[in-house]
């Protein structure tokens, strides 16, 4: 049918399908802005949740380093008295309890940002100490040590599969 064909609109034939289009879009608008909204608030809650996790794992590690810092300073306590490994062994545990009050006072975010700084001053450093804590770590302790390594290992061997 072409245009001639078809009934003549009427003015309220269009205002309703006006309305209805307007209707529609608010709708849409609605929906959009809700689904906004919510993923904001998914959002908020994700990131207070990886926040609360971040800062209970630092209280552990800080709990940890505490708990190696006593036992640091026991063995330098009742080492010989002018034995100089005595006097190194109650300097790293008195290193440890300050490493670990910083931790504990401080907020995961503001740490990270001291290791990325410390990682810009002193780059070599940094890879030497995140070297030594890998291999301090080993293979064996849980995670992905051994797991990681595996492929490696036969990758390099020309060996493929298990």
């Amino acid at each position: 049918m072409d245009r001639s064909d078809r009934p003549h609109e009427t003015g309220r034939d269009r205002a309703t399908g006006h309305s209805a289009a307007g209707a529609a879009r608010e709708g849409a608008a609605d929906v959009l802005h809700e689904s906004a909204a919510q993923g904001r608030d998914l959002y908020e809650r994700m990131r207070e949740q990886a926040v609360h996790e971040a800062e209970a794992q630092l209280r552990r590690l800080a709990a940890t380093i505490r708990d190696v810092s006593t036992d640091l300073r026991h063995m330098g306590d009742s080492a010989k008295p002018d034995s100089p490994a005595a006097s190194l062994v109650r300097q790293a545990a008195g290193g440890g309890q300050r490493v670990a009050d910083r931790i504990e006072h401080r907020g995961a975010a503001d740490l990270l940002d001291d290791v990325r700084h410390f990682a810009r001053r002193r780059p070599g450093l940094f890879l030497v100490g995140a070297a030594l804590a890998g291999f301090a770590r080993g293979p064996g302790a849980g995670g992905g040590g051994r797991g990681v390594q595996q492929p490696c290992v036969r990758a390099a061997s020309g060996r493929g599969g298990p």
